[in-house]
């Protein structure tokens, strides 16, 4: 038939999505002092929109539109920051470094671990 494909239709390749250690390189390539950290982790309530930071610095710019309170993500880098008293930890499904802490009052708490979870910052880091 005319503007009838003469065989079959063949489906578009696609990528397979990175691989969790493919994604933890570049996070590691993104920060050199960050460490490999595979954990989900909820926004908590009462926080208002987390910032999503191009990098792990709380003067890095942010993108997107942050991630609201109850999110739950997928982490796989932390990267404590001696400098500013923050602990980053890089998205798995985007590009991108949150806080655990709010970017305008380090003592705000804006990320908690899933119940049954270890602490996200590390001990020396817990009380500012």
């Amino acid at each position: 038939e005319p503007g009838k494909p003469a065989g079959p239709v063949s489906a578009r390749w696609l990528p397979a999505a990175p691989s969790a250690s493919l994604l933890t390189a570049q996070a590691l390539q993104e920060c050199e002092r960050a460490e490999a950290f595979h954990r989900k982790v909820r926004v908590v309530a009462g926080a208002g929109k987390v910032p999503v930071l191009s990098r792990p610095q709380r003067s890095a710019g942010s993108h997107g539109e942050g991630i609201a309170e109850g999110t739950t993500v997928d982490v796989i880098a932390r990267f404590a920051c001696q400098s500013d008293g923050r602990v980053y930890l890089r998205l798995q499904a985007k590009t991108g470094w949150i806080s655990t802490r709010s970017i305008d009052d380090l003592c705000k708490v804006v990320l908690e671990p899933l119940p049954g979870e270890a602490a996200l910052e590390p001990a020396r880091f817990a009380h500012p």
